[in-house]
């Protein structure tokens, strides 16, 4: 078992975060892609042909329930997955903390998936934009931070 010096530790804490930031800022610039097809999709010549308004009230008040329970659901599990055990190491606290913001960036895409989908059930392209409004605000909240990431893997030294 060899163990890590603290510069080695550094420089994996550093790749770790620029590729989670990269991640993230595809997936929130990924999002673009939905407008395009959610515009072409409207503008086609007899557009997007929607349920009855019953229907899409209906499915886009379960969406709304359904984005506010992703939203108030990535904090709790952005909390419990970074919740270390002391003895864990700073290189699998690293790890954790790629995966849970990868995880939790594609949960914050969640609603404008939801959004694109409202659109195809209901033929209106203005239900789609507040869902991805909330999306990119999500992406933006939890986007990858380096001060965070020093703190949660323990890296952050007293005089910093």
């Amino acid at each position: 078992m060899t163990l890590e010096q603290p510069s080695e530790l550094s420089t994996d804490l550093k790749k770790t975060y620029r590729l989670a930031m990269i991640t993230s800022a595809s997936l929130l610039f990924s999002m673009v892609f939905y407008v395009i097809i959610v515009e072409i999709m409207a503008l086609q010549e007899g557009g997007v042909h929607g349920h009855d308004s019953t229907t899409t009230s209906l499915v886009r008040w379960f969406f709304i329930a359904l984005v506010v329970a992703v939203s108030f659901g990535i904090r709790y599990i952005r909390t419990s997955m970074l919740r270390f055990n002391s003895s864990l190491s700073v290189g699998k606290r690293i790890g954790r903390l790629f995966r849970t913001t990868i995880m939790v960036t594609a949960l914050c895409e969640v609603p404008a998936i939801l959004g694109v989908v409202l659109f195809f059930i209901g033929g209106n392209r203005w239900d789609f934009y507040p869902f991805l409004f909330l999306s990119a605000l999500l992406i933006l909240l939890y986007f990858p931070r380096y001060n965070f990431w020093q703190d949660t893997a323990g890296m952050r030294s007293s005089s910093t």
